[in-house]
Protein backbone atom coordinates (compact mmCIF):
# COMPACT_ATOMS: atom_id res chain seq x y z
CA UNK A 1 0.00 0.00 0.00
CA UNK A 2 1.62 3.73 -0.32
CA UNK A 3 2.89 5.14 1.83
CA UNK A 4 1.00 8.74 0.92
CA UNK A 5 -1.86 7.00 3.53
CA UNK A 6 0.28 6.83 6.32
CA UNK A 7 2.41 9.30 6.01
CA UNK A 8 -0.20 12.44 6.57
CA UNK A 9 -1.39 11.04 9.69
CA UNK A 10 2.21 11.68 11.11
CA UNK A 11 2.69 14.46 9.46
CA UNK A 12 -0.59 15.99 11.53
CA UNK A 13 0.15 14.73 14.92
CA UNK A 14 3.34 16.28 14.92
CA UNK A 15 2.38 19.61 13.50
CA UNK A 16 -0.90 19.64 15.86
CA UNK A 17 1.24 18.75 19.47
CA UNK A 18 -2.00 17.34 20.32
CA UNK A 19 -2.47 15.30 23.65
CA UNK A 20 -3.35 11.81 23.44
CA UNK A 21 -7.07 12.37 25.34
CA UNK A 22 -7.44 15.28 22.28
CA UNK A 23 -6.57 12.77 19.47
CA UNK A 24 -8.66 9.94 21.00
CA UNK A 25 -11.70 12.01 20.93
CA UNK A 26 -10.97 13.89 17.71
CA UNK A 27 -10.27 10.92 16.17
CA UNK A 28 -13.66 8.81 18.05
CA UNK A 29 -15.80 11.59 16.59
CA UNK A 30 -14.57 11.66 13.18
CA UNK A 31 -15.43 7.97 13.33
CA UNK A 32 -18.94 8.22 14.70
CA UNK A 33 -20.37 11.44 12.62
CA UNK A 34 -21.05 12.06 9.17
CA UNK A 35 -18.11 13.76 7.39
CA UNK A 36 -18.37 15.94 4.58
CA UNK A 37 -16.28 17.45 2.22
CA UNK A 38 -17.81 19.78 0.04
CA UNK A 39 -15.90 20.44 -2.93
CA UNK A 40 -13.27 17.28 -3.82
CA UNK A 41 -11.43 15.49 -6.51
CA UNK A 42 -11.98 12.14 -4.28
CA UNK A 43 -9.59 9.47 -4.43
CA UNK A 44 -6.95 8.78 -7.35
CA UNK A 45 -4.84 7.04 -6.87
CA UNK A 46 -1.67 6.67 -8.89
CA UNK A 47 -0.44 3.92 -11.02
CA UNK A 48 2.01 2.18 -13.35
CA UNK A 49 -0.47 2.68 -16.50
CA UNK A 50 -0.22 6.40 -15.24
CA UNK A 51 3.05 6.71 -15.28
CA UNK A 52 3.52 5.22 -18.67
CA UNK A 53 1.35 7.61 -19.74
CA UNK A 54 2.67 10.73 -17.89
CA UNK A 55 6.12 10.01 -19.08
CA UNK A 56 4.61 10.39 -22.77
CA UNK A 57 3.08 13.29 -22.49
CA UNK A 58 5.91 14.66 -20.86
CA UNK A 59 7.86 13.57 -24.15
CA UNK A 60 5.64 15.43 -26.06
CA UNK A 61 5.75 18.67 -23.73
CA UNK A 62 2.15 18.61 -23.42
CA UNK A 63 0.34 21.24 -20.73
CA UNK A 64 0.63 20.19 -16.92
CA UNK A 65 -3.71 21.17 -16.77
CA UNK A 66 -4.15 19.00 -19.95
CA UNK A 67 -1.60 16.24 -18.87
CA UNK A 68 -4.29 16.24 -15.71
CA UNK A 69 -6.98 15.41 -17.81
CA UNK A 70 -5.97 12.88 -19.76
CA UNK A 71 -4.21 11.25 -16.69
CA UNK A 72 -8.11 11.55 -14.82
CA UNK A 73 -9.42 9.20 -16.88
CA UNK A 74 -6.72 6.65 -17.20
CA UNK A 75 -6.89 6.50 -12.98
CA UNK A 76 -10.78 6.00 -13.39
CA UNK A 77 -10.21 2.96 -15.23
CA UNK A 78 -7.67 1.93 -13.43
CA UNK A 79 -9.91 1.64 -10.50
CA UNK A 80 -12.23 -0.27 -12.49
CA UNK A 81 -9.84 -3.05 -14.11
CA UNK A 82 -6.87 -3.11 -11.86
CA UNK A 83 -7.52 -5.06 -8.60
CA UNK A 84 -4.47 -3.15 -6.97
CA UNK A 85 -5.48 0.35 -7.97
CA UNK A 86 -8.90 -0.57 -6.73
CA UNK A 87 -7.44 -1.80 -3.01
CA UNK A 88 -5.64 1.87 -2.98
CA UNK A 89 -8.19 3.62 -3.81
CA UNK A 90 -11.09 2.01 -0.91
CA UNK A 91 -8.60 2.24 1.53
CA UNK A 92 -7.96 5.76 0.75
CA UNK A 93 -11.61 6.34 1.54
CA UNK A 94 -11.23 4.15 4.59
CA UNK A 95 -8.61 6.18 6.08
CA UNK A 96 -9.59 9.63 5.27
CA UNK A 97 -13.50 9.04 7.05
CA UNK A 98 -15.10 11.06 4.69
CA UNK A 99 -18.59 10.29 4.53
CA UNK A 100 -19.43 12.26 1.37
CA UNK A 101 -17.30 13.97 -1.06
CA UNK A 102 -18.30 16.49 -3.20
CA UNK A 103 -16.26 15.35 -6.43
CA UNK A 104 -16.08 18.16 -8.87
CA UNK A 105 -13.05 16.06 -10.43
CA UNK A 106 -14.77 14.90 -14.00
CA UNK A 107 -15.65 18.22 -14.60
CA UNK A 108 -11.86 19.19 -14.28
CA UNK A 109 -11.33 20.82 -17.71
CA UNK A 110 -14.82 20.93 -19.13
CA UNK A 111 -15.31 24.32 -18.05
CA UNK A 112 -12.27 25.69 -20.15
CA UNK A 113 -12.43 24.19 -24.15
CA UNK A 114 -14.97 26.61 -25.21
CA UNK A 115 -12.13 28.77 -26.89
CA UNK A 116 -10.78 26.19 -28.82
CA UNK A 117 -13.11 23.25 -28.93
CA UNK A 118 -17.03 24.55 -29.25
CA UNK A 119 -20.02 24.02 -27.30
CA UNK A 120 -20.65 20.19 -28.42
CA UNK A 121 -17.43 19.08 -28.05
CA UNK A 122 -17.30 20.46 -24.43
CA UNK A 123 -21.15 18.53 -24.15
CA UNK A 124 -19.18 15.55 -25.18
CA UNK A 125 -16.41 16.10 -22.57
CA UNK A 126 -18.81 15.96 -19.31
CA UNK A 127 -20.93 13.15 -20.93
CA UNK A 128 -18.01 11.25 -21.16
CA UNK A 129 -16.50 12.12 -17.71
CA UNK A 130 -19.86 11.00 -16.44
CA UNK A 131 -19.87 7.99 -18.39
CA UNK A 132 -16.22 7.08 -16.86
CA UNK A 133 -17.40 8.36 -13.39
CA UNK A 134 -20.67 5.70 -13.51
CA UNK A 135 -18.28 2.63 -14.58
CA UNK A 136 -16.68 3.67 -11.15
CA UNK A 137 -19.87 3.78 -9.01
CA UNK A 138 -21.24 0.13 -10.82
CA UNK A 139 -18.02 -1.37 -10.28
CA UNK A 140 -17.78 0.11 -6.23
CA UNK A 141 -21.58 -0.28 -5.62
CA UNK A 142 -20.60 -2.48 -2.64
CA UNK A 143 -18.56 0.61 -1.10
CA UNK A 144 -19.80 4.12 -2.77
CA UNK A 145 -23.56 5.46 -3.08
CA UNK A 146 -24.61 8.28 -5.86
CA UNK A 147 -25.40 11.19 -4.34
CA UNK A 148 -29.42 12.37 -5.24
CA UNK A 149 -30.70 13.79 -1.87
CA UNK A 150 -29.47 13.78 1.97
CA UNK A 151 -30.83 10.26 2.99
CA UNK A 152 -28.20 8.81 0.93
CA UNK A 153 -25.90 10.41 3.06
CA UNK A 154 -27.75 9.21 6.10
CA UNK A 155 -27.48 5.52 4.69
CA UNK A 156 -23.81 5.39 3.50
CA UNK A 157 -22.72 5.96 6.95
CA UNK A 158 -25.31 3.47 8.42
CA UNK A 159 -24.27 0.85 5.82
CA UNK A 160 -20.04 1.76 6.15
CA UNK A 161 -20.21 3.11 2.45
CA UNK A 162 -19.27 6.17 0.73
CA UNK A 163 -21.31 9.17 -0.85
CA UNK A 164 -20.14 10.72 -3.87
CA UNK A 165 -21.81 14.20 -5.13
CA UNK A 166 -21.24 15.26 -8.57
CA UNK A 167 -20.57 19.24 -8.90
CA UNK A 168 -18.57 21.18 -11.50
CA UNK A 169 -16.36 23.92 -10.48
CA UNK A 170 -17.83 26.63 -12.37
CA UNK A 171 -20.39 26.28 -15.57
CA UNK A 172 -19.08 25.02 -18.88
CA UNK A 173 -20.33 26.53 -22.09
CA UNK A 174 -23.06 24.24 -22.80
CA UNK A 175 -24.36 25.26 -19.40
CA UNK A 176 -22.81 29.29 -19.17
CA UNK A 177 -24.53 29.72 -22.73
CA UNK A 178 -27.75 27.79 -22.46
CA UNK A 179 -29.19 28.26 -19.22
CA UNK A 180 -31.79 25.67 -20.23
CA UNK A 181 -29.16 22.96 -20.08
CA UNK A 182 -29.34 23.26 -16.14
CA UNK A 183 -32.05 20.55 -17.02
CA UNK A 184 -29.45 18.33 -18.40
CA UNK A 185 -27.68 18.57 -15.80
CA UNK A 186 -29.77 17.83 -12.86
CA UNK A 187 -31.62 14.91 -14.57
CA UNK A 188 -27.57 13.47 -15.28
CA UNK A 189 -27.12 13.72 -11.64
CA UNK A 190 -25.31 17.17 -10.65
CA UNK A 191 -26.18 18.23 -6.87
CA UNK A 192 -23.82 20.98 -7.00
CA UNK A 193 -22.69 24.15 -9.27
CA UNK A 194 -19.93 27.34 -8.58
CA UNK A 195 -21.17 30.09 -10.45
CA UNK A 196 -17.99 30.76 -11.61
CA UNK A 197 -14.28 29.82 -11.85
CA UNK A 198 -12.98 32.79 -13.81
CA UNK A 199 -14.96 35.67 -14.81
CA UNK A 200 -18.32 35.08 -17.20
CA UNK A 201 -21.66 35.89 -18.33
CA UNK A 202 -22.93 35.19 -14.66
CA UNK A 203 -20.75 37.19 -12.29
CA UNK A 204 -17.39 38.23 -11.14
CA UNK A 205 -14.17 36.42 -9.82
CA UNK A 206 -12.55 37.31 -6.51
CA UNK A 207 -9.13 38.85 -8.66
CA UNK A 208 -10.90 41.28 -10.66
CA UNK A 209 -10.14 45.21 -9.55
CA UNK A 210 -13.72 46.30 -10.95
CA UNK A 211 -16.94 43.87 -9.14
CA UNK A 212 -19.68 43.98 -11.21
CA UNK A 213 -21.35 41.42 -9.58
CA UNK A 214 -23.85 38.58 -10.59
CA UNK A 215 -25.41 39.82 -13.80
CA UNK A 216 -28.89 39.31 -14.83
CA UNK A 217 -27.73 36.11 -16.48
CA UNK A 218 -26.30 35.05 -13.30
CA UNK A 219 -29.82 36.23 -11.09
CA UNK A 220 -31.74 33.74 -13.62
CA UNK A 221 -28.49 30.70 -12.92
CA UNK A 222 -29.15 30.71 -8.81
CA UNK A 223 -32.84 31.16 -9.50
CA UNK A 224 -32.79 28.05 -11.38
CA UNK A 225 -30.53 26.60 -9.91
CA UNK A 226 -32.79 26.57 -6.49
CA UNK A 227 -35.83 25.21 -8.26
CA UNK A 228 -34.09 22.50 -9.33
CA UNK A 229 -32.60 21.77 -6.35
CA UNK A 230 -28.46 22.27 -7.00
CA UNK A 231 -26.70 23.73 -4.20
CA UNK A 232 -25.20 27.42 -5.45
CA UNK A 233 -21.37 27.56 -4.48
CA UNK A 234 -19.93 30.97 -4.43
CA UNK A 235 -16.49 30.35 -4.12
CA UNK A 236 -14.05 31.99 -6.03
CA UNK A 237 -16.69 35.04 -6.60
CA UNK A 238 -16.28 38.58 -5.96
CA UNK A 239 -17.49 40.39 -2.39
CA UNK A 240 -20.72 42.15 -4.65
CA UNK A 241 -21.48 38.73 -7.03
CA UNK A 242 -21.54 37.13 -3.46
CA UNK A 243 -23.87 39.16 -1.81
CA UNK A 244 -26.38 39.42 -4.56
CA UNK A 245 -26.56 35.91 -4.99
CA UNK A 246 -27.28 35.73 -1.61
CA UNK A 247 -29.97 38.22 -1.78
CA UNK A 248 -31.40 36.58 -4.71
CA UNK A 249 -31.26 33.03 -3.54
CA UNK A 250 -34.61 31.11 -2.33
CA UNK A 251 -32.62 28.02 -0.69
CA UNK A 252 -29.14 28.20 1.58
CA UNK A 253 -26.06 28.70 -0.56
CA UNK A 254 -22.44 27.84 0.52
CA UNK A 255 -18.90 28.78 -0.09
CA UNK A 256 -17.17 25.73 -0.30
CA UNK A 257 -13.44 26.86 0.05
CA UNK A 258 -12.46 29.93 1.44
CA UNK A 259 -10.56 31.93 4.36
CA UNK A 260 -11.74 34.68 6.53
CA UNK A 261 -10.38 38.14 5.51
CA UNK A 262 -10.40 39.33 9.39
CA UNK A 263 -7.80 36.95 9.76
CA UNK A 264 -5.52 37.11 7.15
CA UNK A 265 -6.30 39.36 3.90
CA UNK A 266 -6.46 38.23 0.43
CA UNK A 267 -9.00 38.11 -2.57
CA UNK A 268 -10.12 34.67 -1.58
CA UNK A 269 -11.19 35.31 1.58
CA UNK A 270 -14.48 36.71 2.95
CA UNK A 271 -15.53 39.78 4.85
CA UNK A 272 -17.60 39.32 7.44
CA UNK A 273 -20.55 41.38 6.12
CA UNK A 274 -20.33 38.66 3.30
CA UNK A 275 -19.81 35.54 5.75
CA UNK A 276 -22.90 37.08 7.12
CA UNK A 277 -25.20 36.65 4.38
CA UNK A 278 -23.82 33.45 3.43
CA UNK A 279 -25.68 32.19 6.97
CA UNK A 280 -28.32 34.34 6.54
CA UNK A 281 -29.61 32.05 3.59
CA UNK A 282 -28.91 29.15 6.13
CA UNK A 283 -26.32 28.87 4.07
CA UNK A 284 -22.55 27.29 5.48
CA UNK A 285 -18.66 29.13 4.96
CA UNK A 286 -16.33 26.13 5.18
CA UNK A 287 -12.51 26.79 5.27
CA UNK A 288 -10.02 25.88 2.75
CA UNK A 289 -8.13 22.89 3.94
CA UNK A 290 -5.75 21.52 0.69
CA UNK A 291 -4.40 23.77 -1.80
CA UNK A 292 -5.12 27.34 -1.16
CA UNK A 293 -2.97 27.34 2.08
CA UNK A 294 -1.72 30.80 1.06
CA UNK A 295 -4.69 31.58 1.53
CA UNK A 296 -4.81 31.36 5.31
CA UNK A 297 -1.54 32.83 6.39
CA UNK A 298 1.60 33.51 4.80
CA UNK A 299 3.66 32.15 3.32
CA UNK A 300 1.39 29.32 3.43
CA UNK A 301 -0.90 28.19 6.39
CA UNK A 302 -0.74 25.19 8.72
CA UNK A 303 -3.38 23.40 10.98
CA UNK A 304 -3.37 26.09 13.60
CA UNK A 305 -4.43 29.05 10.68
CA UNK A 306 -7.01 26.66 9.86
CA UNK A 307 -8.55 26.57 13.00
CA UNK A 308 -8.36 30.12 13.40
CA UNK A 309 -10.45 30.76 10.11
CA UNK A 310 -12.88 27.95 11.56
CA UNK A 311 -13.51 29.89 14.84
CA UNK A 312 -13.75 33.17 12.92
CA UNK A 313 -16.77 31.94 10.90
CA UNK A 314 -18.47 30.66 14.42
CA UNK A 315 -17.67 33.98 16.02
CA UNK A 316 -18.96 35.61 13.18
CA UNK A 317 -22.24 33.62 12.50
CA UNK A 318 -22.99 30.93 14.78
CA UNK A 319 -21.28 27.30 15.01
CA UNK A 320 -24.36 25.83 12.56
CA UNK A 321 -23.09 28.45 9.94
CA UNK A 322 -19.69 26.72 10.11
CA UNK A 323 -18.98 24.16 7.14
CA UNK A 324 -15.72 22.86 7.89
CA UNK A 325 -12.66 21.60 5.84
CA UNK A 326 -13.39 21.82 1.97
CA UNK A 327 -9.90 19.88 0.90
CA UNK A 328 -10.17 20.80 -3.09
CA UNK A 329 -7.89 18.30 -3.55
CA UNK A 330 -7.60 14.50 -4.62
CA UNK A 331 -6.09 11.52 -2.77
CA UNK A 332 -3.74 10.83 -5.43
CA UNK A 333 -1.14 8.25 -4.37
CA UNK A 334 2.86 8.17 -4.89
CA UNK A 335 3.32 10.44 -7.92
CA UNK A 336 7.17 9.64 -9.32
CA UNK A 337 9.35 12.62 -8.32
CA UNK A 338 10.08 14.30 -12.01
CA UNK A 339 6.50 13.88 -12.94
CA UNK A 340 5.42 15.36 -9.58
CA UNK A 341 7.65 18.43 -10.93
CA UNK A 342 6.28 18.43 -14.61
CA UNK A 343 3.01 18.37 -12.96
CA UNK A 344 3.12 20.58 -10.23
CA UNK A 345 5.79 23.09 -11.99
CA UNK A 346 3.42 26.30 -12.21
CA UNK A 347 1.68 25.60 -8.85
CA UNK A 348 2.14 28.31 -6.56
CA UNK A 349 2.78 27.26 -3.64
CA UNK A 350 4.54 23.89 -2.38
CA UNK A 351 1.95 20.59 -3.02
CA UNK A 352 3.77 18.35 -0.86
CA UNK A 353 1.90 19.22 2.10
CA UNK A 354 -1.31 18.27 0.33
CA UNK A 355 -0.13 15.39 -1.37
CA UNK A 356 1.92 13.57 2.00
CA UNK A 357 1.75 16.00 4.52
CA UNK A 358 -0.79 17.31 6.93
CA UNK A 359 -3.06 18.59 4.46
CA UNK A 360 -3.57 15.53 2.36
CA UNK A 361 -6.90 14.38 1.58
CA UNK A 362 -6.43 11.22 3.46
CA UNK A 363 -5.52 13.78 7.14
CA UNK A 364 -9.25 15.07 7.37
CA UNK A 365 -9.43 12.93 10.63
CA UNK A 366 -6.72 15.22 11.85
CA UNK A 367 -8.71 18.06 11.18
CA UNK A 368 -11.56 16.77 13.56
CA UNK A 369 -8.85 16.20 15.94
CA UNK A 370 -7.18 19.53 15.65
CA UNK A 371 -10.84 20.70 16.48
CA UNK A 372 -10.89 19.21 19.26
CA UNK A 373 -8.14 21.06 20.73
CA UNK A 374 -9.81 23.91 20.73
CA UNK A 375 -12.75 23.38 23.08
CA UNK A 376 -15.79 22.37 21.35
CA UNK A 377 -18.17 20.00 22.38
CA UNK A 378 -18.37 16.46 20.52
CA UNK A 379 -22.26 17.75 18.84
CA UNK A 380 -20.18 21.02 17.85
CA UNK A 381 -17.71 19.17 15.89
CA UNK A 382 -20.44 16.79 14.14
CA UNK A 383 -22.25 19.90 13.14
CA UNK A 384 -18.55 21.72 11.87
CA UNK A 385 -17.22 18.38 9.81
CA UNK A 386 -20.48 17.35 8.39
CA UNK A 387 -24.07 17.60 10.01
CA UNK A 388 -24.33 22.03 8.82
CA UNK A 389 -23.36 21.05 4.89
CA UNK A 390 -25.68 17.85 5.73
CA UNK A 391 -28.74 20.20 6.78
CA UNK A 392 -28.33 22.56 3.78
CA UNK A 393 -28.14 19.63 1.33
CA UNK A 394 -31.49 18.27 3.02
CA UNK A 395 -32.88 21.84 2.63
CA UNK A 396 -31.83 21.81 -0.91
CA UNK A 397 -31.97 18.69 -2.28
CA UNK A 398 -33.98 16.68 -0.47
Amino acid sequence: MSTAIDRPAEAALQELGAGEADIKRGLRIHRDSIVCDPVSGGARPWSRTMTALARELMRRNMPPLDMESELQEVADRDVVADAGVRAEYLAAWRRGGVTLANDYGHMFCAWRTEGFDGLAFDLFITLRSVARTTAVLDALRDDLIKFRCADDVVTAKRDGKHCVMWSSGGPPPWLEHDLDNLEIYHRLGFRQAQILYYTNRLGTQCYDQRDHGLTDAGVDYVQRLNRLGIVVDLAHCSRRTHLDAAAVSTAPVIDSHTGCAAVFEHPRNLDDETIRAVAGTGGVVSILGGPGRRFLAAPQGGLDDWLRHIEHVAEVAGIEHVGGRGSDLSYRGTIPNDIKQYLFSDAPEPVDGQLEGSFAWVAAPYFTVALATRGYTDDEIAAIIGGNYLRVLRAVCG
